[in-house]
């Protein structure tokens, strides 16, 4: 029995044990409210935590920002590089700390509309979005999938606190509304589109990374981290790269651009003269809701009510602008002279499942042996500059490709084919999707794209108008039998040298005449039958 009594506050106070703390000691917790049925309230609610085995441990609750902080920079968790560095460091320091860091984790149990509000309004609205595209300006606030996003890396950081006890319940659970994702169809690359996609690839260079790794379903980086083949050495050794006397290709390594980081003593004084410390110029628009031949001043930065507008006076984008340095910045580590641990770096692919190896047809082979000569021909020309990572496409240094220059090339691809504009990646589902055409079971093609789960067949294969039609044609069939398509009329042929001879053996002795001709050979001469006119 818990005791609630007064105290000389006026307060009224409760102590409960929960349980024993990591010291061994009696973990009590310290219940205390202005009345005697709001302290009850309280000690009842903690007793019903203890019961679902849900009590926070021992300790004040941190901030949000705090433990989002420590969590997303903690050099000991088991982060994939560009996880960490790439989209939950930009949604945990451009969005979630900025403008819920303040408040107390558990406390945001309390209050879940909160959160709701803080994603309502990042979310675009789609009426502005439809005008800016009109405009052809940049639209305000985020994409639903940014905005999903953001949501996920809160959700996983929030049951990360639940894991270690900081507190009883994530506050996402109490929220009544939530940011919902509809992802859009992706159209892949019909068979004719990636035919011309492969006779644009004969005449560039690198030209197979495409023809190649787009049938066989590769990743981007997963294709610029194709080596050459390593045989293993031993049994606890797996082959890497490819291999054109045996016709596989082995999956295991991929690129992944780092961060450069600071290799001197003082990297504030190393960054100083390269931070930025004055803004762009403002690009001012009219605000008084008339045309700018209306308005009493034309100019707009002489408009009586002028408002900034969308980009500055040098970038139309704003996304372009270059930001203000903190005055203790310690960036631009990539000018730094003796910058260490960036780069492209060779890295395991993202899943185990992505370590996989496909076969390669003859065609691939004859194209990829045509290619590594080419690149040979490289080699010798660079001589003592070129670089051996033993890629299989590289630049003509021998260096890895940039994933920038590998979209750019892609792009130039599709317009010199005169295909629709597309995403590198949608060659995954357009590989997955043509599996799919060719009647390729389930399981196999799993062992292909490098998937352990069966959801992103779903995901990747899409019913085009192909499977459309022919499932159209197989229902036609049962319900109405097969089409009776009237016989082609046999063609006449040719009469031919045989044929003529044949004829002439069939032709009455009585009805013809003979004549004779000199022939080649003295003594013989040839008989020409001919019909006896009338």
């Amino acid at each position: 029995m818990v005791e609630i009594y007064e105290g000389k506050d006026g307060r009224f106070h409760a102590y409960v044990p929960v349980g024993t703390g990591p010291d061994g000691t009696v973990d009590r917790r310290h219940r205390t409210g202005q009345t005697h049925a709001a302290v009850l309230a309280k000690v009842r609610k903690l007793q019903a935590e203890i019961a679902a085995a849900a009590v926070a441990k021992p300790g004040r609750v941190p901030l949000l920002a705090d433990f989002f902080g420590t969590w997303v920079d903690d050099p000991d968790a088991e982060w994939r590089y560009n996880t960490q560095t790439g989209t939950y460091s930009w949604a945990v320091k451009n969005w979630i700390i900025p403008e819920l860091g303040r408040w107390r984790l558990d406390l945001l149990a309390e209050n879940p509309k909160v959160i709701e509000d803080f994603f309502k309004g990042m979310a675009r609205d789609e009426d502005e979005a439809e005008a800016a595209k009109r405009e052809g300006r940049r639209p305000l606030g985020l994409a639903p999938s940014s905005v999903h996003t953001i949501f996920r890396i809160l959700r996983a950081g929030l049951n990360i606190a639940v894991q270690r006890r900081l507190i009883a319940r994530s506050p996402i659970e109490f929220m009544a509304w939530k940011p919902k994702l509809v992802e859009e169809e992706v159209t892949p690359l019909l068979v004719d589109e990636v035919k011309r996609i492969l006779t644009v690839c004969e005449t560039r260079r690198n030209g197979t990374r495409f023809s190649i790794a787009m049938p066989l379903g590769l990743r981007q980086g997963e294709a610029l981290g194709t080596q050459w083949y390593q045989a293993p050495t031993s049994t606890r050794e797996k082959p890497i790269g490819l291999d054109l006397d045996g016709g596989w290709l082995h999956t295991r390594k991929q690129t992944e651009r780092r961060k450069w980081q600071h290799g001197c003593k003082d990297p504030r004084e190393c960054a100083r003269p390269r931070c930025r410390t004055t803004p762009c110029p403002t690009r001012w628009g009219h605000g008084c809701g008339k045309l700018p031949q209306e308005c009493t001043k034309h100019r707009a930065d002489r408009c009586p009510k002028r408002r900034p507008a969308e980009s500055c006076r040098q970038h139309r984008d704003l996304r372009n602008c270059v930001k203000v340095c903190p005055p203790d910045c310690t960036g631009h580590a990539d000018r730094c002279p003796k910058r260490t641990g960036g780069g492209i770096r060779l890295v395991d692919t993202k899943t185990e499942a992505g370590r996989r190896r496909a076969a390669l047809a003859p065609q691939m082979v004859t194209k990829l042996r045509a290619h590594k000569a080419e690149q040979d021909a490289e080699r010798r020309a660079a001589g003592e500059h070129w670089q051996d990572h033993d890629l299989v496409w590289c630049q003509l240094d021998g260096s890895p490709i940039d994933a920038g220059t590998d979209r750019r090339e892609w792009k130039t691809i599709l317009k010199l084919a005169d295909v629709r504009d597309a995403r590198i990646h949608d060659g995954r589902h357009t590989a997955a999707t043509m599996l799919l055409l060719q009647g390729v079971d389930e399981q196999t093609v799993m062992a292909i794209m490098g998937w352990s789960d069966r959801r992103m067949v779903q995901r990747y294969q899409h019913v085009i108008d192909e499977l459309r039609v022919e499932a159209s044609r197989r229902l036609s069939e049962l319900l109405y039998g097969p089409d009776e398509v009237p016989a082609p009329k046999p063609k006449k042929k040719k009469k031919g040298k045989a044929d003529k001879q044949r004829k002439h053996k069939n032709v009455n002795i009585d009805n013809v005449d003979y004549a004779t001709i000199p022939a080649t050979r003295p003594g013989e001469a040839k008989i020409i039958p001919f019909q006896r006119s009338a």
